[in-house]
């Protein structure tokens, strides 16, 4: 029976290879990429199937842990807030730094009455867009601090004057959770006017300069801000190659005066606005 199947397989194979049209091996090119198609399509499908819970993933990542960090920020803020009314500060605290820029104008400035305004200098308050707001207010006369084209005997100058202005903004470089605020200069015109002179003091403080103590306040100082600014103004100190304060003798040196105020008389004359963000150095 074997051997009977054999012949008539053979003789039937024979019959197709007789017509020139049906030994086309065009049947298996066909079925070939037909699999490949339906190979490539699973690949895609599975592919795709594998990177579809990636982006749900990634989203749920920074609502999952983001929230947590950043309540832990507000109620902080708020403790320094309230420490700082118990040393005679007035204190808002706000959500980022065009917040902060919307109470100056809408409110604490109105509230000052104030008819001459000027600045420290500091990166938030630029940052902010104060400057360029304030010199578009009709009315009010601005001494403009920042303006270095004049040469530094003239802006010297304004800064003298910027010390009987009745409204002067600027920023602190290290504030304390129980309500301590640090300034350092190079000058001492920011330190002078914070500590008397102007009728009304506003310091916008980033939750970035947020001390646990004095001391800490100093270090920050000393491996942050003053290097930072050193290098900001290409001053050609040691800290601006090291990173850190090397209590230098350089003609360059930015860290000249210090003041730390533990309270604040009269009773409101300098408002800290504390930004729920990272800004200035």
């Amino acid at each position: 029976m074997a051997s009977a199947k054999k012949p008539a397989a053979s003789g039937a194979s024979k019959k197709p290879s007789g017509s020139p049209k049906k030994t086309a091996p065009a049947p298996k090119k066909a079925s070939a990429p037909a699999t490949a198609k339906k190979t490539a399509g699973t690949v895609k499908k599975a592919s795709a199937a594998k990177a579809a819970p990636a982006p749900a993933a990634s989203k749920a990542t920074p609502s999952r842990f983001a929230a947590p960090r950043e309540n832990v920020w507000a109620v902080q803020l708020k403790g320094v807030a309230e420490n700082l009314k118990k040393r005679g500060f007035g204190a808002s605290v706000v959500s980022s730094v065009a917040d902060a820029a919307a109470l100056v104008m809408q409110k604490l400035l109105p509230e000052s009455n104030a008819k001459v305004v000027s600045f420290g200098g500091s990166m938030t308050v630029l940052e902010g867009g104060l400057l360029d707001a304030m010199k578009a207010q009709k009315g009010l006369e601005v001494i403009d601090t920042f303006d270095m084209s004049i040469g530094m005997p003239a802006v010297l100058e304004r800064r003298r004057q910027a010390l009987l202005s009745d409204f002067y903004l600027c920023s602190a470089n290290a504030l304390t959770r129980d309500g301590v605020v640090m300034l350092i200069d190079g000058i001492g015109n920011r330190t002078a006017a914070v500590q008397f002179g102007p009728r009304k003091v506003v310091l916008l403080v980033g939750r970035n300069k947020i001390c646990d103590s004095i001391e800490a306040g100093f270090h920050r100082v000393k491996t942050m801000a003053a290097p930072a600014n050193a290098m900001r103004l290409s001053k050609k100190t040691p800290c601006a190659t090291t990173g850190y304060c090397m209590d230098c003798k350089s003609p360059d040196r930015i860290c000249s005066t210090w003041t730390i105020t533990t309270r604040c008389f009269p009773a409101g004359r300098i408002h800290v606005v504390l930004i729920d963000q990272e800004v200035g150095f």
